[in-house]
């Protein structure tokens, strides 16, 4: 029991403690405040003093005379300003000859040996009279070959598609040519010469074989090739005779 006294004793006495701080520190703070009141509401009272009036300097008024004059000169002096006139000089053009370039022709020295003439065979002489620009290549040239003389009484058009196009035809029905069974079992190959009339709108007629083989399978053969391959000719603008071969080569 005695601690516990003891106990109750200190803590009143640090209760009591704590309170008197605070209440110190809250005076302190209230004095501090009123001090800077105090400090604040203090009026300071100033004299005024009133200013001094500002004194003008008077400048003395210029004569009326002084001004006039200057008046008077600026008016003479623009008086005296005449406008410039400027006369138009026609300027001389100066002609100048035209330069004209000279060419000097350039002449080859003509040598004194004479070149033997080469004979010239039917053919070229037959497609020197043909229209065509680009010279022939070996398998249109044995095309024509198959026409003889008949090949100078084309027209131009006739000749021009001719040595345009025969190439292309040959290889076209080349391409849908099929080797007959019965010839291929007992090796019957050769040429067939086929002439026909191709038209504008890509018909043909007269269809038949120039040169015929022993062998009647490979004739028939190379009739039934062109009447399916005849669709895929280019047309011509007139109606043209197409004479081809078709080979027969077993490998």
């Amino acid at each position: 029991m005695k601690n516990f006294i003891y106990a109750a004793i200190v803590i009143i006495v640090i209760h009591l403690w704590f309170f008197t701080n605070i209440q110190i520190k809250q005076i302190d703070k209230i004095s501090t405040t009123k001090q800077s009141i105090n400090q604040s509401t203090t009026v300071k009272y100033v004299k005024l003093v009133q200013p001094k009036p500002l004194v003008q300097k008077s400048t003395p008024p210029k004569p009326i005379k002084e001004l006039f004059k200057k008046v008077q000169s600026v008016k003479k002096k623009q008086k005296v300003i005449k406008k410039r006139v400027y006369k138009k000089v026609p300027k001389k053009i100066k002609k100048t000859p035209k330069r004209v370039n000279k060419v000097k022709k350039r002449i080859n020295p003509i040598s004194t040996k004479t070149v033997p003439k080469q004979p010239v065979s039917k053919l070229e002489s037959m497609l020197a009279a043909a229209p065509t620009n680009t010279p022939l290549d070996k398998l249109t040239l044995s095309y024509i070959k198959l026409y003889g003389k008949e090949y100078k009484k084309f027209t131009p058009k006739q000749k021009e598609y001719l040595n345009k196009n025969l190439k292309h035809i040959g290889r076209i029905t080349q391409r849908y040519l099929r080797y007959p069974s019965i010839a291929a079992r007992t090796q019957q190959h050769g040429t067939n010469v086929v002439e026909f009339f191709l038209h504008p709108n890509g018909d043909i007629s007269k269809l038949r074989l120039i040169s015929k083989r022993k062998y009647t399978a490979l004739d028939e053969n190379s009739i039934h090739t062109i009447q399916i391959a005849y669709q895929d000719y280019p047309r011509p603008k007139e109606v043209t005779k197409i004479r081809i071969y078709i080979n027969y080569l077993l490998r």
